[in-house]
């Protein structure tokens, strides 16, 4: 038997469900519409804070199962909507039959198109449970872009961090060193006492200790860096360098509305909101699947026999 949708016979895809899918995960996403590679290497130049988003949603495979879920429940909103077209159905068989002294050969046709005309409201509920899973499926995606995007902020950063703390501690040594040799020569000549050395001696080891220390904390965290990549922790990553000047005053403004805006469109709440309507259309088509529906049907059905 072939049944097809009349109205989406040879076409791709009749209700563009690819449309109503959400974008890759991306944050340049004009470069990442279509047909656009995704970015799998480090970059040639110094490494920056957009870089290491990029790379993280790129490689990372949670980006990859969202987007194909979403694609995928895309795709049910299509199936769903078809139920709306009328199905073509072609059936033909050859049959040879023997009666007694004769035989012939019996040839059936036939062609029948229907229409569900009236079914109590249960494809639009199946339509509307559809969509609702996709926009659910759209907020998840949402939250787990964002989530993403933060862990490899808070990784990039923090790496920047432990690398000013290396800077920093270096400074603190090298201070640490001339007071220490400016103790010892005091004590040399008589005019320190072997308390002052010691101190500065304590010191110097204190300050060797600290950035002995942060060294160890910023290979660590360039190696969480790299896993939040996707590349190996022994990657070789080459950072951005620390701005000398702070951000100006307006920019604790615009981060204060940013907060107060994804507050306002937590895509967690999104999702469950839309899980619940999606939840809520179930119950209708579980209320029209239990009455009676209203079908057209017409086409011929001849039955012809060739004796032999």
């Amino acid at each position: 038997m072939l049944a097809l949708p009349a109205a989406a016979a040879g076409l791709h895809d009749p209700f563009d469900t690819t449309g109503m899918a959400p974008l890759k995960p991306s944050p340049q996403l004009s470069a990442r519409v279509g047909d656009a590679p995704c970015a799998n290497t480090l970059p040639a130049t110094v490494l920056t804070a957009i870089d290491t988003v990029d790379l993280a949603l790129c490689n990372n495979p949670q980006t990859r199962e969202i987007w194909a879920t979403a694609r995928v429940q895309a795709a049910l909103v299509g199936v769903a909507q078809s139920a709306w077209l009328p199905d073509l159905d072609a059936r033909a068989s050859v049959a040879r039959n023997f009666v007694e002294s004769r035989n012939y050969n019996q040839n059936t046709a036939a062609l029948t198109l229907s229409w569900l005309v009236f079914d109590f409201g249960q494809r639009s509920a199946n339509i509307e449970n559809a969509r609702q899973l996709l926009s659910a499926a759209a907020a998840t995606q949402n939250a787990t872009v964002q989530s993403l995007f933060l862990s490899a902020l808070q990784a990039y950063y923090t790496a920047q961090a432990t690398r000013a703390a290396v800077v920093s501690t270096t400074e603190a040594e090298r201070a640490a060193r001339e007071g220490f040799a400016a103790a010892e020569s005091r004590y040399k000549v008589g005019a320190g006492t072997p308390a002052d050395r010691l101190l500065a001696q304590t010191a110097l080891s204190q300050a060797t200790l600290n950035r002995i220390k942060a060294e160890g904390e910023a290979r660590n965290a360039l190696g969480v860096l790299a896993n939040v990549m996707g590349f190996d922790a022994q990657q070789k990553i080459t950072l951005d360098e620390i701005p000398r000047s702070l951000p100006e005053t307006t920019y604790q403004s615009d981060v204060d509305a940013l907060i107060e805006e994804a507050r306002n469109r937590r895509p967690d709440l999104k999702s469950a909101e839309a899980q619940l309507k999606a939840a809520e259309a179930s119950v209708d088509v579980a209320r029209a699947q239990g009455r009676p529906t209203v079908s057209l049907s017409t086409g011929p059905n001849p039955g012809r026999m060739f004796p032999t």
